[in-house]
């Protein structure tokens, strides 16, 4: 599966500097954290269960601060 996804014309890139500790720039950073919490929020809301108000924004705030752990680069080199 790994093998796919790094070959991926979509994902490929992302998945090799995560895997090489290279970084991602601060712009992916923040798109994908919006892009994160927008689904969160909207599938507690879908779904409204007690239970996902508290699943939900915990496995938020645990995906949040990985994210924000990885290396910020300055650029983004992703054009390969």
């Amino acid at each position: 599966m790994s093998t796919w996804l790094e070959k991926s014309p979509l994902f490929g890139h992302y998945v090799r500097h995560y895997r090489q500790k290279t970084g991602i720039p601060l712009t992916i950073k923040i798109s994908t954290l919006a892009i994160l919490w927008a689904g969160l929020i909207v599938s507690m809301f879908l779904a409204d269960m007690l239970w996902l108000y508290i699943i939900l924004p915990t496995i938020g705030v645990g995906v949040s601060f990985h994210i924000t752990l990885i290396r910020t680069t300055k650029k983004p080199d992703f054009d390969e």
